[in-house]
Order: structure tokens, then C-alpha cells, then sequence
């Protein structure tokens, strides 16, 4: 009877492998998105715990593992926002706090931020979000240009 061997093109690893290799990083990544160093280190710590759960997807996905552990950050923060959405108090606060955290989204008008979130957040094209805001995507990319002139302007 033959023996078949899979052979990988990777290295196959561990939660603590995962942790030693991207940990510093990706609490680097969400500390830049959220501005605030105990809710970077708690998202950290819920990712690395979901991770036990998703890593025989990370070792057998194509993608590269640094792109699917930003991708998880990313997924986590906006999950924080859209739960705190759910409650409007607690959302108006949550997303306060969040502003507040970043000083570039607190120089945006409303619309601005609206525009940027969706874009870069929630990874929304520009066609969807001004189909969903009921104007031209031209304006939307004139608002995303304006977003992304205060960031360069205040940096």
C-alpha cells in the first residue's frame, strides 16, 4: 500500500508560534486603529483566543497569515461597533470614545467620517456607500478626498 505525504509550502503553526511570530504587530495594528492601549491589548487577547478555534483555516489557507490576522482585528473592531451600534446609547458613546481616540476622525465633519468609516473600516466601495447615502459617487470620493486632506494636513 503507498503512503501519500502532504507536503506544505509553509510552516504549519502554533497558537504560541502565532503569537511569538505576529503578536507584537498585531497589537501595533489594532492599537493604531482604536487609540485607546487596554482595548488594543483585550482585542488581542480575543483574537488570539479565537484563533484556537480558526487555526487549522490559518495553516491551510493560501492567504498570507499576516493578512488573515489583520483581517480578524479589523472584523473584531467593527463587531465592537456595529454591538454598541445595536444599543443607540451605548453606540453614540462607544463611537464617541472612538473618535475621540483618533484625532483625525474628531477634525472630520459627520460627513466626512461617515464616508471614511465606511470606506476604510468596513472596506465599502464607493459605489455601494453613495447608492446607500443617496448621492453621487463622485461626491463620495470628493468626500473621501477631503477625509483623507485633513489626515495629510494634521499629521
Amino acid at each position: 500500500m503507498n503512503k501519500q505525504h502532504l507536503v506544505l509550502d509553509r510552516p504549519v503553526y502554533t497558537v504560541r508560534d502565532l503569537y511569538d511570530k505576529y503578536g507584537a504587530m498585531l497589537y501595533g495594528f489594532i492599537y493604531h486603529i482604536v487609540k485607546d492601549r487596554s482595548l488594543a491589548e483585550q482585542y488581542l487577547v480575543d483574537i488570539f483566543k479565537d484563533i484556537t478555534q480558526q487555526l487549522d483555516e490559518l495553516n491551510t489557507n493560501n492567504a498570507s497569515v499576516w493578512v488573515q490576522l489583520q483581517t480578524m482585528a479589523r472584523n473584531k473592531v467593527n463587531n465592537m461597533v456595529e454591538e454598541a451600534g445595536d444599543n443607540e446609547a451605548q453606540g453614540l458613546k462607544a463611537i464617541g470614545s472612538f473618535i475621540a481616540r483618533n484625532k483625525f476622525l474628531g477634525l472630520m465633519s459627520n460627513e466626512q467620517r461617515i464616508v471614511f468609516c465606511n470606506v476604510y473600516y468596513h472596506r465599502q466601495s464607493t459605489a455601494a456607500l453613495s447608492a446607500e447615502l443617496k448621492i453621487t459617487e463622485e461626491a463620495v470620493r470628493r468626500i473621501l478626498k477631503e477625509a483623507f486632506s485633513i489626515m495629510r494636513n494634521s499629521a
